[in-house]
């Protein structure tokens, strides 16, 4: 949502201005492509939002449904000091 890849500007009197490119699909799968954002900054950050993952295999009774993002990395801990 934010960073680099900021699709807006600052415009003279302060607000921010912006459209998204349109892009093909060879654009979107080069290695160097700056995904779009919406809000600029110098680097980006992640937020607290909740996340909706789900999995199949080994432990994905665990990935179900909507959760916090810090909660993916014990699952994934745990999944991996049970192998």
């Amino acid at each position: 949502m934010n960073g680099l890849g900021a699709v807006v500007t600052e415009q003279a009197d302060g607000s921010y201005f912006g459209t998204r490119p349109v892009l093909t699909q060879e654009q979107a799968q080069d290695p160097d492509y700056l995904q779009q954002a919406t809000l600029p900054l110098s680097s980006e950050t992640h937020s607290p939002v909740d996340v909706a993952i789900y999995a199949s295999g080994p432990w994905a009774h665990l990935f179900d449904g909507t959760v916090e993002q810090s909660y993916v990395y014990h699952v994934m801990k745990h999944a991996v000091e049970a192998e």
